[in-house]
């Protein structure tokens, strides 16, 4: 379970690392990329808002992830600022619901003691932070910010076979 919460961080923080930079290669100033790039995070905050309606309905994984993957879709091929700006939110708008579910199932995970998950979870998102946008950087050397920003939507992909492959793989 600790490897599903490396993959929703690990997509989260490639955008928040890398949004500005790829909002920028759009042809934008850096202020106006700075300002654009908020669109990730008011659509965390959006998703969030809605996560737990969805959560209880079911079906929140899959949801999260194809809407998260449709998103960087959009952000990676379209060149128009507002089109970036709004794959960007609905990237955000997906991956919003990951995390907390990810670490709903770590934390639930039999046998595992609550102080035990809470360190997994941690060690988990360390990692995640630390590498997923150092990996997206070193991409980005061998190939456009565009095209790099493809690593995500493969690390929403892994989440979301690993989810449909649990028990229960659906929430």
């Amino acid at each position: 379970m600790a490897g599903w919460a490396v993959l929703a961080v690990s997509s989260e923080f490639c955008f928040l690392i890398w949004g500005v930079a790829r909002v920028r290669d759009a042809g934008v100033s850096v202020a106006e990329a700075a300002a654009l790039s908020s669109a990730f995070p008011i659509g965390m905050a959006l998703g969030r808002l809605v996560g737990p309606w969805l959560i209880a309905r079911g079906h929140s994984m899959i949801a999260g992830c194809l809407t998260a993957m449709a998103g960087t879709g959009a952000f990676c091929t379209f060149q128009d600022r507002w089109q970036v700006t709004g794959g960007l939110a609905i990237a955000g708008l997906g991956i919003a619901v990951l995390y907390p579910v990810t670490l709903a199932r770590l934390v639930g995970t039999p046998g595992l003691s609550a102080r035990h998950s809470a360190s997994l979870g941690a060690l988990a998102s360390g990692t995640a932070i630390l590498t997923a946008p150092a990996l997206l950087g070193a991409a980005n050397s061998a190939v456009s910010l565009r095209v790099a920003f493809l690593f995500p939507i493969l690390l929403l992909a892994a989440l979301l076979a690993m989810s449909r492959n649990h028990a229960g793989g659906t929430r």
